[in-house]
């Protein structure tokens, strides 16, 4: 996941023979995938949605030219893309490459482009933050706590010349992190005009100008409100989830909800692949007092893995309600607002996901519940 690929004319030549030619177009991307590789459904419909609200976030158009997203084959990804071996993808100007779809980290770095090139902290940070949330389920499951952040210093990662020195270094979720929180604190169009101000090799004495000039406030003081106040909100909840709570709304009466669905790759709201065997299908809905709320996850006849997660929407917001197919049935506290439902599965022929929300107004939470 990186920011930018600089290639020789020669290198550059070269792997332009040996890509594929467009075989899918949206309204702001067009899709060049190796033979084999197929979108589900739904997954050009939510890149396109996902351009759409970013550019608006960034109070700007989108691109008057589609981004062109080679979608290329894992074993030979590298060779063919010119991507840093170490990085999941890489991104320049309008042309992203990955070994996946969809991968909106790539496409947060094809808009950002236009706006700044600044450290890869930044840089990266400001996709982290952006991402939209993880394919895998597991990532959200209570029962393994909330992921925290690595014990990095925000110094040793600043002024990383390259993405692939961050993403060595384990920076990546702390870059996202402190960009989430640079943006509650002071507005996206405060942290965008920093973003501008900086250069990719800008040092730490002209990036604490910067965030006085933009921010109105040091960097010094940035970092230790970060680290004060900060430090506990994970990816999931702080990324921004553009797409994943602005989907379509389940409606229920507060006590309980029945939603049943057929659930396969060729639906037209299910997204996919990602990195080959997974789909997901986003809804949302509300919450409106709080209190215990329990979740029951049906699977589909032929026994595939199936997971259902609600998630709060409000930044920084940790509550989540989580469960599986067959598992028994899970309750969690959940604080009014709107949620993220996402329905996870793996592909193969259509089959179906259901689930049943209902309210426990007595219900405690026990002492050691995460």
């Amino acid at each position: 996941m990186i920011r930018t690929l600089r290639l020789l004319p020669a290198l550059a030549l070269a792997l332009a023979c040996d890509l594929p030619d467009v075989t899918v177009v949206g309204t702001h991307l067009e899709i060049a995938a190796d033979p084999g590789l197929e979108l589900c459904g739904g997954t050009l419909a939510h890149m396109d949605a996902f351009v759409e609200r970013l550019s608006a976030a960034f109070s700007r158009p989108p691109p008057d030219e589609r981004i062109r997203y080679y979608w290329l084959e894992a074993r030979d990804f590298f060779a063919r893309s010119g991507c840093p071996e170490e990085s999941g993808g890489c991104a320049h100007d309008l042309t992203t490459y990955a070994p996946r779809a969809p991968m909106n980290h790539e496409l947060v770095h094809n808009l950002s482009a236009a706006i700044g090139d600044p450290p890869p902290f930044f840089a990266e940070g400001l996709a982290v933050a952006f991402e939209g949330l993880p394919d895998d389920l597991g990532q959200l499951d209570p029962r393994d706590g909330s992921p925290a952040l690595p014990p990095l210093a925000i110094d040793d990662l600043l002024t990383l010349p390259t993405g692939v020195r961050l993403g060595t270094a384990g920076g990546y979720p702390i870059a996202g992190a402190f960009t989430a929180f640079l943006i509650r604190t002071h507005g996206l169009d405060a942290h965008l005009r920093l973003y501008a101000r900086l250069r990719q090799t800008t040092q730490r004495g002209a990036i604490d100008r910067a965030f006085r000039d933009a921010l109105g406030v040091s960097l010094d003081r940035s970092i230790a409100d970060f680290e004060a106040t900060a430090r506990d909100c994970p990816h999931y909840a702080h990324d921004a989830r553009l797409v994943e709570c602005a989907a379509p709304e389940l409606a229920w009466d507060g006590a309980d909800l029945v939603h049943h669905r057929p659930f396969g790759c060729d639906q037209d709201d299910v997204i996919g692949p990602f990195g080959g065997t997974t789909i997901l299908a986003l809804r949302t809905l509300e919450i409106a007092e709080a209190g215990g709320h329990a979740l029951t996850v049906i699977g589909g006849p032929d026994g595939r893995p199936t997971q259902v997660a609600l998630l709060r929407c409000d930044p920084c917001a940790t509550d989540r309600l989580v469960n599986f197919a067959g598992a028994p049935t899970t309750t969690a506290w959940l604080e009014p607002g709107r949620y993220a439902v996402l329905f996870h599965g793996k592909t193969g022929p259509r089959s179906a996901v259901g689930m049943r929300l209902t309210r426990v107004p007595d219900w405690t939470p026990p002492d050691d519940a995460p």
